[in-house]
C-alpha cells in the first residue's frame, strides 16, 4: 500500500511556489510535445537540471562563506577555548564581541552561508509537491485522466465498485476509504485515485466497468507511455523488483558521491556542542536513509533524486576547481571593502534618519510655540475688549454729566417764576 499527493498544494509558503514550478512543469511537457515527444520521465529530468541551475549562484555563495569559515576556524576556536567554562553573561558577551570582531576582519557575516540556504529549501519542497503531483500541475496529462474519470463517476453503483476492488491497495490522501459519510468521488479525488493504478490496476478496471473498457483501454495505453522510463512506470514504487530495484540503488550511491564531492575540500572541525557533533555524523548517513525511502517512493522521485545529485556533482567539481583557482587573500580584501561599503552607507542611512529625527523635533517645537503664541493673544483679546468697553462707559458718563451741568446752569440763568425756567425744569423733567 502506498500514499499518494496528487491535488495541488494551496499552502500559504510552498502552494504559490508549486504552481509556479508547475507552471515550468508544464511549458516543458507542452514544448516536448510540439516536438512529437510526450514523456513525464523526460520532463522530470530537464525540470531538474533546470532548477538546479537556477540555484547555482545561492549554492555557490553558501560553498564560499563555508569556505572562507574554514579558514578562520583556527582562530575562532581559540577564542572558544579562551571562554570555555564561562557562563557569565560579561564573559558570552566578550566572546561574542571578539568572534564578530574576526569575522569583520575578514569580512565574513556568519549567516551569509544560511541565506541560500532558507531561499532554497521552500523551492525544493515545492518541487516534491510537484512531482508528487504531476496530473495536478499538467493539464494534457490531467485531461486522459478527466475522460475516464468523468464517465465512472456517472456510471451508478461506480463508488461502491471501486471501493471493493481497490481500497486495499491504493490510499489516497484527497479521501479516506474507511470514512462513514463518504458515499461518492469527485472528478478529482477520482484522478487521485487513478493516476497511481499500474497496467494490471488499469485491466482490471476495465474488467470492471466493461461498458467504459474501449476508453479506459485507450487513454490507459497513452498514460502507461507517457509515465514510462526505461519499461519503468515513475509512479509506481520502486520495491525491490527488478529494474525498480536499479533507482533507490543509485539514488543512494549518487546522494553519498555528492556529500564526498562537497566535503572533499572542507577541514575535520571539532565543535564542543555535542548536539551539533551528533547532527554532524548523522549527515554521513543521510545517503542510507535517502536510499531506504526511496524504496517505497515512486521511481520518478528517485529519478529527481538521481538527476540532481549529479548534477551537483558536476556543480560541485567546477566550484571546487573554480575555488582552488581563487587568491584567498584576494577574496578575503574583497569581503572587506564590500563590509566597509555596508558599514559606510549604514551610518549615512543612520545619520539622515538623526536629521530626519532632529528637523520633526524643531518642527513639533515650532508648532508649540505658535500655539501657546495663539493662545496668549487669544487670552490677551477678551481683555483688551474689556478696557475698550470701560473707556466707553467712563465718556458715557463723562457726556451725560456736562450735559446735566449744561442744564442746571440755564436753569440757574432763567427767573424764578419766568416762562424760561419753567421752559427748563420741563426740559429737566
Amino acid at each position: 500500500m502506498f500514499t499518494i499527493f496528487l491535488t495541488q498544494n494551496n499552502s500559504f509558503i510552498l502552494g504559490p511556489i508549486s504552481k509556479l514550478l508547475g507552471y515550468v512543469l508544464e511549458f516543458i511537457y507542452k514544448l516536448l510535445a510540439n516536438a512529437g515527444i510526450e514523456n513525464v520521465a523526460l520532463c522530470i529530468i530537464i525540470f531538474t537540471i533546470l532548477i538546479n541551475a537556477i540555484l547555482i549562484p545561492f549554492n555557490y555563495k553558501s560553498q564560499k562563506s563555508t569556505r572562507l569559515t574554514q579558514l578562520i576556524s583556527p582562530e575562532l576556536n581559540k577564542i572558544t577555548e579562551k571562554y570555555k567554562g564561562k557562563r557569565d553573561d560579561a564573559s558570552l558577551r566578550a566572546q561574542q564581541a571578539e568572534q564578530q570582531a574576526l569575522y569583520d576582519k575578514y569580512g565574513i557575516s556568519p549567516a551569509s552561508g544560511c541565506l541560500p540556504l532558507l531561499i532554497t529549501m521552500p523551492i525544493l519542497f515545492a518541487m516534491y509537491r510537484v512531482l508528487y503531483a504531476i496530473p495536478a500541475y499538467i493539464s494534457p496529462v490531467k485531461e486522459l485522466y478527466s475522460a475516464i474519470a468523468e464517465r465512472i463517476i456517472a456510471t451508478p453503483g461506480y463508488f461502491q465498485i471501486l471501493k471493493d476492488t481497490f481500497s486495499s491497495s491504493v490510499s489516497v490522501t484527497s479521501f479516506r476509504w474507511t470514512s462513514a459519510d463518504l458515499t461518492a468521488l469527485t472528478e478529482n479525488q477520482t484522478i487521485d485515485l487513478l493516476a497511481k493504478f499500474s497496467a494490471d490496476q488499469w485491466t482490471t478496471l476495465a474488467t470492471q466497468f466493461p461498458a467504459l473498457s474501449g476508453i479506459i483501454a485507450e487513454n490507459a495505453a497513452k498514460i502507461l507511455k507517457i509515465n514510462s522510463f526505461l519499461t519503468m512506470d515513475i509512479t509506481q514504487s520502486a520495491g525491490f523488483h527488478f529494474p525498480q530495484i536499479i533507482i533507490p540503488i543509485l539514488a543512494g550511491f549518487t546522494q553519498w558521491l555528492s556529500q564526498k564531492t562537497m566535503t572533499s575540500r572542507q577541514v575535520e572541525q571539532k565543535s564542543e556542542s555535542e548536539a551539533l557533533n551528533t547532527m554532524n555524523n548523522s549527515m554521513k548517513y543521510m545517503w542510507i536513509i535517502s536510499a531506504v525511502i526511496c524504496f517505497s517512493l515512486p521511481v520518478g522521485v528517485g529519478l529527481y533524486w538521481i538527476v540532481g545529485a549529479v548534477f551537483r556533482i558536476i556543480q560541485q567539481l567546477i566550484i571546487n576547481a573554480h575555488m582552488d583557482k581563487m587568491d584567498v587573500n584576494e577574496i578575503i580584501e574583497q569581503n572587506r571593502e564590500k563590509a566597509e561599503a555596508k558599514r559606510a552607507k549604514r551610518q549615512k542611512r543612520d545619520e539622515n534618519v538623526e536629521k530626519y529625527s532632529q528637523a520633526n523635533t524643531r518642527s513639533i517645537e515650532n508648532k508649540n510655540t505658535i500655539s501657546n503664541y495663539a493662545k496668549g493673544s487669544n487670552a490677551a483679546k477678551p481683555a483688551k475688549d474689556a478696557k475698550n468697553d470701560g473707556a466707553k462707559d467712563t465718556k458715557k458718563d463723562s457726556s451725560e454729566s456736562k450735559q446735566e451741568k449744561s442744564k442746571d446752569a440755564k436753569n440757574a440763568a432763567a427767573a424764578s417764576g419766568s416762562i424760561a425756567a419753567i421752559a427748563h425744569m420741563l426740559d429737566r423733567e
